[in-house]
């Protein structure tokens, strides 16, 4: 359930202007704070640039994110305690085991970002957050779809 929650303030994040995954920063103060770091964050998990964040775009984007919180020294590689660490409290170990070892298959003891790609529980969650806001079901949001939201 907490991982959901996870995933949904991604999104929500996506939808409000909010950045608020990226532990460190605080939240903007103004409407046009908020819409400027929409936007930012829309163009980049908009990797082809049709102004369309699809669903594979939108996945990407959010694990990217949760890849930089847990690379604790930055070094591009998420260890296992890293990702132990930045997972506690959001399922139990058995199932973030279960994750560890989809994304690590090799157990070479650490992942990089296409390795979390491998996950099949957040890639399910992601396919479930990205209906809540494909709203029209056509397998893509623009930012504008995303704006209308927030209001």
């Amino acid at each position: 359930m907490k991982k959901n929650l996870l995933f949904f303030d991604v999104a929500l994040l996506l939808v409000a202007g909010l950045r608020t995954i990226l532990v460190a920063q605080s939240a903007p103060a103004t409407t046009a704070e908020r819409a400027a770091i929409q936007r930012k964050l829309f163009e980049e998990g908009d990797t082809n640039h049709d102004r369309r964040l699809t669903e594979r775009e939108f996945a990407v984007l959010v694990l990217r994110q949760q890849f930089n919180n847990a690379d604790a020294n930055r070094d591009g590689k998420v260890t296992r305690a890293d990702y132990l660490a930045n997972m506690s409290g959001t399922a139990d170990s058995a199932t973030i085991e279960r994750e560890w070892k989809a994304m690590d298959p090799e157990g070479k003891g650490y992942i990089v970002p296409s390795d979390m790609m491998r996950d099949p529980i957040a890639i399910r969650d992601l396919k479930q957050q990205f209906k809540k806001l494909d709203k029209t079901g056509k397998g893509y949001v623009t930012l504008s779809d995303l704006q209308k939201l927030s209001r």
